[in-house]
Formats: structure tokens, sequence, C-alpha cells
């Protein structure tokens, strides 16, 4: 199965050319041994993952009540991604289904890693319960590396006597998904080796920092719904959103403080600097370069200056 496209851009000036992939695989499905698989680009609405991934799925049916399924590769995120080694996950589930479909209980575990870095790791549980006017769905998942919980959602609906529908949708969680990546939002690093080498953030600093650059938030709707004759439909809801908030982004780094007189200073000079940061410990060395200046009725001055900043 292939499902992709390809958009030319005309205007050199302005972009590029894009091509996505929304699905490329190919599939293979044995009923007699209970087996399927899957290769290539492709998605999964449960098992913890999030978006389109690049790799492999397999299922297998043990008997009619239990079943187990796992999946590896690159995430994607999106139909526009190309296929990158720079992360990889693997996932393993279980599913048991003691009452046909009526009542189904799913659980998993999940690990995805970063250059090596622990990107996100958590177990979660599902379970789906659906009979002729009743359905709900509720899906919990725990990092167990941040060891927060991740999200918690329970969705149902009910039909009430002949014509009207109520339903309700709760939900807890993670904005955006909690993992080691966020760390990065706000700050000018292009990447986690960036933030840890040349920003000498420690390994529990970007976890901190991941932890405060991701928001929480909590949603709560209901909604009601019936026909209206054969061609319409009433339809209505209310809901409340709530969404925390996160720390300021850290500080710039300061300049280099002027010396009053320095005459004979060496060209290049090394100085450490401690962030304003109550809860960081980042130094980072910062290097300036001094400049001699001749005026008409003083002794020369050196003045230094930043790299980065304009010259004085």
């Amino acid at each position: 199965r292939v499902n992709a496209g390809y958009t030319q851009n005309i205007v050199t000036t302005n972009g590029g050319s894009q091509d996505r992939a929304t699905a490329a695989y190919v599939e293979l499905t044995d009923r007699n041994l209970g087996l399927t698989g899957r290769l290539g680009r492709q998605s999964l609405a449960s098992q913890g993952i999030v978006g389109l991934f690049d790799g492999l799925f397999v299922g297998y049916q043990i008997n009619p009540t239990w079943s187990v399924s796992g999946a590896a590769g690159l995430p994607a995120y999106t139909s526009y991604s190309a296929l990158s080694g720079r992360q990889h996950f693997a996932t393993l589930t279980a599913e048991f289904d003691p009452f046909h479909q009526a009542w189904v209980f799913d659980t998993y575990i999940f690990d995805e890693t970063t250059n090596g870095a622990t990107e996100r790791r958590s177990i979660g549980f599902q379970t789906r319960y659906s009979v002729p006017g009743r359905t709900a769905v509720m899906l919990a998942d725990y990092d167990v590396a941040f060891q927060q919980l991740n999200s918690l959602t329970l969705i149902g609906n009910a039909k009430v006597g002949q014509y009207w529908v109520l339903g309700f949708d709760a939900d807890h969680r993670r904005s955006p998904l909690l993992e080691l990546s966020n760390a990065l939002i706000g700050e000018s690093a292009p990447d986690l080796n960036t933030l840890q080498s040349e920003f000498k953030f420690t390994p529990s600093q970007i976890k901190q920092l991941a932890l405060d650059r991701t928001a929480t938030s909590n949603t709560f709707v209901l909604s009601a719904s019936r026909p209206l004759g054969e061609r319409w439909q009433f339809m209505g809801d209310i809901g409340a959103l709530e969404l925390s908030g996160t720390p300021p982004p850290r500080p710039p780094l300061p300049r280099c403080s002027s010396p009053a007189w320095l005459p004979r200073s060496p060209p290049v000079s090394t100085r450490t600097y401690r962030c304003r940061w109550p809860d960081r410990v980042c130094c980072r060395r910062a290097i300036c370069t001094y400049s001699a200046r001749a005026w008409m009725t003083h002794q020369p001055r050196a003045a230094p200056r930043c790299p980065g900043t304009p010259a004085s």
C-alpha cells in the first residue's frame, strides 16, 4: 500500500519542493497461523506510538482470547519527515479479549532513544468497552524514566431514550508529549548533544529542563445530540480547558564587564560566567577580545568585546 505525493514549487526563491508519504508498506497476513507482518512507513493507533514511523510491525494471535504484537523502527512524526536514524523506538503489546470484543484490555511497554539517550520510556494501559447503546474508552500512559503521568483519558457515550445520545470526554495530559527533546524548547541549541557539550548541561539538568518546558492540560467536555427528522441533526457541547504555565526561558549570558584601565592587557582573555538561573548550574566560558583605542587627551584604553556583540 502506498499513499504519497509530491508538491513542485515553481518559485525557486521561496522554499523548495516537498514530497510526503503517509503510508508506504508491504503487509503479509497468514490467518491459519495467526501472523501479521508489516514493513515500511505506517502508523499504529495503540502501543504508545504517536504519529508515523518507518519500521516493522509483527502481530500474533495466540488464541481467541490472547494476542501479542510488537513494533520497532524510526519515528517519522509527519508525512513530510525524511528517513532519519537519530531516533529509535521499540514497543511490545499484549491484548486480552475475554468477552469477544465487548470488553478488551491492552497493555504495552514503549522505549525510545535519541542518539543513545532515553527519549521516552513508558508503560501504558488501555481498555475498550462496547455494547449496543454504550461505549467507553480509557487510556493511561506513565513515563517510568521521568516518573510522571503522561496522559489519562476517559471517553464515553450512551444512548438515552429513543433519540438522544449523551457523551463525555475527560482528559489529563502533558502538552506536548513528555520527551527528553522538550528540553530544546526555547533554547538556541539544535540538539541535545549541543546542549550538553557546549552549554554544559548535565543529564539531570536536561531532564529537569524537559519537565519545565512541558505544560499540563486538563480538558472536560459534555455533549448531546439527537436527530431532527431525516435530514437534520442537533448537536451541542460544553467544555472546559485548563493549561498550566511553564517557567520563563533561560536568560542570555551576561556581557563581559569592562575593566577600568587595561593599557597592557593581553589580546585575548578567557573568563567564566555563571548563568543567572536559580535552579540551574550552567557555567560556560566566554572569550572576550580586547581592542586598544587612543584618545586625544587620554592614555590608551582597552575595551572588551564578547562574541556576537557589536563593536563600540
